[in-house]
């Protein structure tokens, strides 16, 4: 997390396997702190990248936020929504930066030590997404990026609000589309 760079080397190591989708849920300001990261992204097309908008309360069209403000074409940005579909307190939007909102707001989960806990923000939407994502290549294992990211504009629900670009997902768990 202290160097971004360091992904450049794990990027590559994902290239080389058969890897569709790695999961990005952190960020910062500093373009220069993700620079290598958007260098080996663009390399490897064949794989998505699923990044957090983050939790800043800011529009990052106006005010980016790495990695989510890079340009890429698999690069998918993800941001909190609560049940109902709204933006959630705190949540970064951007109807040009960020893709799609996901209930992602209290909800129990078991964390890494085995407790019950509540969790919330971008970061966990990012987990959400990738889970719904994995199973959608589990019945559809040669999937492209394209393809992924087709079905989840098929699933996003449009939103008066000019939060995001493609919609939201209320509840990524639900199999109906697959």
């Amino acid at each position: 997390r202290k160097d971004p760079c360091s992904f450049k080397e794990i990027i590559a190591e994902i290239g080389k396997l058969d890897i569709k989708v790695a999961l990005v849920p952190m960020g910062s300001r500093n373009f220069n702190t993700w620079k290598c990261f958007h260098d080996a992204v663009r390399k490897y097309k064949d794989v998505l990248f699923v990044v957090s908008a983050g939790n800043s309360n800011i529009n990052i069209d106006t005010e980016p936020i790495y990695p989510a403000s890079l340009n890429l074409e698999n690069i998918l940005v993800i941001s909190s929504s609560t049940i109902f579909g709204d933006l959630a307190k705190g949540s970064n939007f951007g109807p040009k930066t960020v893709d799609l909102l996901v209930n992602a707001e209290q909800l129990r989960v078991i964390d890494h030590r085995g407790v019950k806990s509540i969790a919330s923000g971008s970061s966990f939407a990012v987990p959400r997404v990738g889970a719904m994502i994995a199973r959608f290549l589990t019945y559809n294992p040669g999937s492209t990026v394209e393809e992924i990211l087709e079905i989840l504009k098929k699933r996003a629900v449009p939103l008066q609000s000019n939060f995001v670009k493609l919609g939201w997902i209320p509840d990524p768990l639900d199999d109906y589309l697959f």
